[in-house]
């Protein structure tokens, strides 16, 4: 790409970015912008504590239990490489010590085999996919944690909906949801080992989760909004333009942004969604 200006705009999560702006720092890419990845959290705010508390309870009885169990979180598309599978062995080897509901939000093409793990249990509930964004801020808002499993995740943007919405998080040690835990929103366990995982589960839970709850919800309001990042990703374009090219040869510039599809939710597949009766 000699004698061209190239400027990459790039969305990352915030350890990406620190790993990027190394190779910044290094001129190993001197032409990146980096600009923090965003969630709509004027979508995903706190609900009412009373209005989350009835859905919490109304979830729990669906799972068979009392409300003073613990309600686990997961959402996104059921295919292997989201580890479903694993996640509900944990959850049910965690519930062997700890009464544990277990919603999941999703649809794909493995759903057979995730309704085949989890079985007759009466504790774990599989709901369509949630495509209305202020029901999902209120299942999130009615959780206790958000669990999730896969560890090949580039930003993972549930988890950044999670954060915004207060919720702790219980994620893989690797990816793009191990680093949203780096801001210190939750626990990480080793990435595709369910007995890792179902030993967070049971620390956490016989620890009491209103601590990390509490945590999570005094950081959601530094998760970066949607507008918070349009507006710098814009400014940085306008500010580009006025430079203009720096290139001595003149040939302008070539922009690329890369970053999360439209379709910015995980969870928002296009089935029928699940929506929440008037409490």
């Amino acid at each position: 790409m000699r004698g061209r200006n190239i400027r990459v705009v790039v969305w990352a999560t915030h350890l990406q970015t620190d790993i990027l702006a190394l190779a910044v720092h290094l001129d190993a890419c001197p032409d990146v912008e980096l600009l923090i990845v965003a969630a709509d959290t004027a979508a995903f705010r706190r609900e009412p504590i009373a209005r989350a508390l009835q859905l919490r309870a109304r979830l729990l009885e669906e799972c068979g239990l009392a409300p003073d169990a613990t309600l686990l979180l997961g959402a996104g598309r059921l295919a292997s490489e989201k580890r479903w599978p694993m996640v509900i062995d944990a959850v049910m080897a965690a519930g062997i010590d700890h009464p544990i509901g277990f919603v999941l939000a999703g649809d794909g093409r493995d759903r057979a085999a995730v309704v085949s793990r989890a079985g007759q249990d009466p504790h774990i509930r599989l709901l369509a996919p949630i495509a209305d964004r202020p029901a999902m801020a209120r299942l999130m808002a009615s959780a206790d944690a958000l669990v999730h499993g896969c560890d090949s995740e580039t930003y993972c943007m549930v988890a950044s909906e999670a954060r915004a919405s207060g919720l702790p998080l219980i994620v893989p040690d690797s990816g793009g949801a191990g680093e949203q835990v780096a801001l210190g929103a939750g626990s990480t366990y080793r990435a595709g080992d369910p007995g890792d995982l179902a030993q967070v589960l049971t620390e956490l839970i016989g620890s009491d989760l209103r601590g990390p709850r509490s945590r999570a919800v005094a950081l959601a309001g530094g998760v970066r909004s949607m507008d918070e990042h349009f507006a710098e990703l814009f400014d940085t374009y306008r500010q580009r333009v006025r430079r203009g090219p720096s290139e001595p040869d003149g040939r302008g510039d070539v922009t690329a942004v890369r970053g999360p599809p439209r379709r910015l939710c995980p969870h928002m597949i296009g089935a029928v969604p699940w929506r929440p009766t008037a409490d």
